[in-house]
């Protein structure tokens, strides 16, 4: 499918293939994003919770010292991670289609240090263990997200309107999630 073809079948945004495939990465991304914070929490004999943030042992307490970091650091890894393959993968195939899921990771990571202001999580969280400053690693993260998602966007001719648009449908999307995640884990 080429760039011509895939304008076409998938704008407007809110057109439902598309809708549903944004929706798509957006739970991929919160899903995946905290299977890595659990995955690494089993390897290393935790019992921790998977939900959407923020990862924790079932008892609040870690059996090991020196374990929180590495359960802490394997979310935003996986997600930085997944932008860096979309987005080569964007650039090598052209194809517009996979935009959200290059997208979604840029805007959880963006709305993660957000809620550094309220709580630290993840970036913040190593950000502070390592002496740097509660947002340092967030800001950085989310330079290097954008820019990715910055030059996706030049090089695909992306309007500034549809750029808009997917970033508001991710948000609505990612805040449905996130609301759902609170009420859920109570």
């Amino acid at each position: 499918m080429n760039l011509t073809t895939t304008r076409a079948i998938f704008r407007p945004i809110w057109h439902v293939p598309y809708f549903l495939l944004t929706t798509m990465a957006v739970f991929l991304t919160f899903f995946l994003h905290g299977f890595a914070h659990w995955l690494v929490g089993k390897y290393l004999g935790e019992e921790i919770t998977i939900n959407f943030n923020p990862a924790h042992t079932i008892d609040q307490a870690y059996g090991q010292e020196g374990n929180q970091l590495p359960i802490i650091l394997a979310g935003p890894v996986f997600t930085l991670l997944q932008a860096i393959y979309f987005f080569y993968v964007m650039k090598r195939g052209r194809d517009t289609i996979l935009y959200p899921f290059l997208l979604a990771p840029v805007m959880m990571r963006v709305l993660a240090g957000i809620m550094n202001f309220v709580n630290p999580n993840d970036e913040g969280l190593v950000s502070l263990s390592v002496g740097l400053g509660l947002f340092t690693l967030p800001v950085l993260t989310c330079i290097f997200l954008l820019y990715l998602v910055f030059k996706t966007s030049v090089s695909y001719q992306m309007e500034i309107k549809f750029n808009l648009q997917i970033i508001a449908l991710v948000l609505v999307i990612s805040l449905f999630l996130i609301l759902l995640n609170q009420y859920s884990v109570r």
